[in-house]
């Protein structure tokens, strides 16, 4: 993942000490900051247009939200298995002993 990027406009609280325990956090959002915030970051939205975003915990104890940015690797762009295979890209090598049938 790549350098933190923080989300101007939200920001999240941990609830009040009498809250039920279903409630995890208070997130409060600052319509102008956020609709900003949001219009210029728009390269950050995936395919179907959507920001991914995760609440998370400073090692204080602090909430605090910022962007998501994981993408998973598709098959087709992973790299082969180098286990598998010899030093000079040669024939798969196989272990008889790891196959379990």
């Amino acid at each position: 993942m790549s350098d933190l990027i923080f989300v101007n406009g939200l920001s999240a609280k941990k609830p009040h000490e009498n809250a039920p325990s279903f409630i995890i956090a208070d997130i409060s959002a600052k319509v102008a900051e956020l609709h900003e915030w949001l219009n210029n970051n728009q390269q950050l939205a995936n395919d179907a247009g959507f920001i991914n975003l995760q609440l998370k915990e400073s090692k204080a104890g602090n909430l605090y939200i910022a962007v998501n940015d994981f993408k998973p690797i598709k098959k087709s762009d992973a790299p082969p298995r180098e286990e598998y295979y010899t030093p000079k890209g040669g024939e798969p090598v196989v272990d008889d002993d790891s196959i379990p049938f």
